[in-house]
């Protein structure tokens, strides 16, 4: 077990700053579709990148944070799971996005259907989310981070309320292999702690990065803040037929919250969110899914179950 969670600490007193343009920060309209009704057998969130959505209308990402405008693109990429465009993420040495810790290109908060915040609460119950990625060919996992001397390289994590100054609740994490980390449940133990002690890390039994290919990942979450919660993610390498379960866990928490608080609402986020390197990252994110079954997540992400 590690503990990152000062890097997140000094993220929440620069938010603010980043909410009002802290040059050169971008915050764009959001990118994506979502699907109104969220049915047994229908995906509930939809993220294909190539129906670009006005701001406050269905669907899609909240904001995108990014350094200087091109870190995060648009590209064309036959061999993506759905073969159309895709987003590419970069981020370079110094990408400091609003002064946080750590360097990122990331979009954030899933919407609804109204253009609504689309959190995740302990009412969400069990859930599938679908997430593909694509490093590149010369991929490099980071380097320790010069504020704290931590690695860690994230491509999509869910947060509980920002006041708790903690680490993602889940992470799923692209550095020198694919993995998760997680801090959830009590972050003070009961009081036991002043502040959040950190992640813990989870290897897969498949971690492998496959760089320059597509890897698919689903994700089968059922939310609670205390042991009735679990965790299994599944992968599938580009032209796989099968899903390969590579890691879960049972009887566990999978929202955070504080010692005397309640439960707030948890919010996604998605693209790269590194520890300072001294060299640039690249990767490609492909279509993202989240619904209530397997089988309409997947096909909606993927094009195939």
């Amino acid at each position: 077990m590690r503990s990152i969670n000062t890097r997140h600490i000094l993220s929440i007193a620069l938010w603010s700053l980043t909410m009002v343009g802290c040059a050169p920060v971008s915050n764009s309209s959001p990118v994506g579709e979502s699907i109104s009704s969220h049915s047994p057998g229908q995906a509930a969130f939809v993220t294909d990148w190539s129906k670009p959505a006005a701001k406050g209308s269905a669907g899609a990402w909240a904001s995108k944070q990014e350094w200087r405008p091109g870190r995060i693109t648009f590209v064309n990429d036959p061999s993506s799971p759905k073969g159309g465009l895709v987003a590419r993420i970069e981020v370079d040495p110094g990408d400091k996005v609003g002064g946080w810790t750590g360097e990122r290109a990331e979009f954030s908060w899933m919407q609804d259907a109204q253009g609504k915040p689309f959190p995740v609460t302990a009412a969400s119950g069990h859930e599938f989310y679908a997430v593909s990625v694509k490093l590149s060919p010369d991929w490099q996992g980071p380097a320790p981070d010069t504020y704290n001397k931590s690695v860690w390289g994230i491509i999509f994590q869910l947060h509980g309320d920002d006041s708790l100054g903690s680490s993602p609740a889940i992470a799923l994490c692209a550095t020198d292999s694919f993995h998760l980390e997680m801090d959830t449940g009590d972050v003070l133990q009961g009081g036991k702690r002043t502040k959040p002690q950190g992640v813990t890390p989870h290897e897969f039994s498949n971690g492998s990065l496959n760089k320059g290919q597509w890897v698919e990942f689903m994700m089968d979450i059922v939310w609670a803040s205390d042991s009735k919660g679990s965790i299994t993610v599944y992968r599938r390498d580009q032209g796989g037929a099968s899903w390969q379960n590579v890691f879960q866990l049972k009887n566990t928490p999978t929202l955070q919250y504080a010692t005397g608080h309640p439960v707030g609402d948890h919010y996604w986020k998605t693209g790269y969110y590194r520890s300072g390197s001294p060299f640039k990252s690249v990767l490609f994110l492909g279509p993202s899914a989240r619904g209530n079954s397997f089988d309409s997540v997947a096909l909606a992400a993927f094009g195939q179950k």
